[in-house]
Order: structure tokens, then sequence, then C-alpha cells
């Protein structure tokens, strides 16, 4: 992590494909796969797999509904979705010579592009049109420049915080790994297993929440 950021690993069709691409691919291939499998053998008594994803899946929707009032089913693929795809690309950092895909700034820049069309697309659709390029003109037309800073910042922000922490988090931790001895092993693995698992998956959690939190002030 002392040198993060994208490897190009070979060239398709003139087009460079980094080491955090083919990660971005097989993480999307792992929840693809278990999407397939775990949805065609659902149950009316459900097995503990099937269990345990109701379980999340049910409580990350009451807390979509809590930001915006019986809309949690309605966004819950979308955003669930998105903390899925984060949070195991933030474990995948954990397996190692594998560079996480959020250690890539194309990657949240992506994803944050793609949360700000989508939260766009929800207030063209809520106010229609004119509404919505009014609101960009509230409270007064004077506001008009700052309004546009303000939303193109979002994404920028999004993204950026996700980037700055997972790198800036693993480059911390790496100085600290070389500063203690090499015989403190247990040290080590407790150290890299805190900020792959735990700050990896509040970091996802923090990025889905605030996808949820943007889609609720365009629709207001």
């Amino acid at each position: 992590m002392l040198n993060p950021g994208p490897k190009v690993v070979f060239e398709l069709l003139g087009l460079p494909i980094t080491d955090t691409l083919i990660t971005s691919w097989f993480v999307s291939l792992v929840i693809l796969i278990a999407g397939i499998l775990i949805g065609r053998n659902l149950k009316l008594v459900p097995g503990r797999t099937q269990m345990v994803m109701e379980l999340f899946f049910t409580g990350f929707e009451g807390l979509i509904d809590g930001i915006m009032p019986g809309e949690g089913r309605k966004y819950m693929p979308m955003v669930g979705t998105i903390l899925l795809f984060i949070g195991l690309s933030n474990l995948s950092g954990f397996i190692p010579f594998v560079n996480s895909p959020t250690s890539d700034i194309n990657t949240t820049v992506a994803y944050a592009g793609l949360v700000f069309l989508v939260t766009h697309a929800v207030a063209i659709r809520e106010k229609g049109i004119g509404g919505y390029l009014k609101s960009f003109a509230e409270p007064s037309i004077i506001m008009l420049p700052m309004n546009i800073i303000g939303e193109i910042s979002k994404p920028v922000s999004h993204a950026f915080r996700l980037f700055g922490n997972m790198v800036g988090g693993g480059i911390l931790i790496a100085i600290v790994v070389m500063l203690i001895p090499g015989w403190i092993f247990p040290f080590h693995i407790a150290l890299n297993a805190w900020f792959n698992l735990a700050q990896g998956l509040i970091q996802a959690f923090i990025f889905a929440m605030l996808t949820v939190v943007y889609i609720s002030v365009q629709k207001s």
C-alpha cells in the first residue's frame, strides 16, 4: 500500500486492464453468482443462508425507510448492490497481493458518478424538468452558481471520501507494520483484519447511506 493505485496487467483492444479492474470484475461475478444461487432456491421456511440474507436486506430496507418513509423497497436493489459491491471490494484487500478496487480513484469516481446520475434522474421524475431546473435557483436566483457548485461537489466528495479513507488508512497501517518488529506477527494480522473488515465495512455502509441521503434531498 505504500505504492497505491492500479497496476496495468495487460491491454485489451488497446485499452489498459488494471489489477483493480480485474478485481472489480471478480467481485461483480461473485455477487451475480451468489444472487442466482440464492434466488433460485428460495423457500417459505428459509434455511440459514436465506435467513441471513433476509435479515440483511430487511434491516437495510428499514434504514432506507427511516430516511425516506415508504421508499425502502423501491431503492433497496440499487443501494443494496452498491453496499455489497463496495463492501466486498474493500474486503478483497484482505487477500494477499490483491489491490482493492476502492483503492483506485477510477472505481470510486465511477460509483459516485452513477449515484449522481440516479439522484438527478429521481429529481427530474419527481419534480418534472421545469421544477428540477427551478430548484437550482432556490431560494433566490442569486444562489444559482452556488447551488450548481454544491451539486457538482457531491460526487467529488463522495468519491474522494471513500478513496482517501481506504488508501490513506492502508498507507498508515503499512507504516505502522514497518515500525513493529516482524516477530510480533499476531499484531500485524490483527491490524490488517481490523482495517479490512471493520473499516472496509464501515466505509461501504457510509457510502451507501450517503447515496440514500442524496436521493432523499433531491426528492424533497
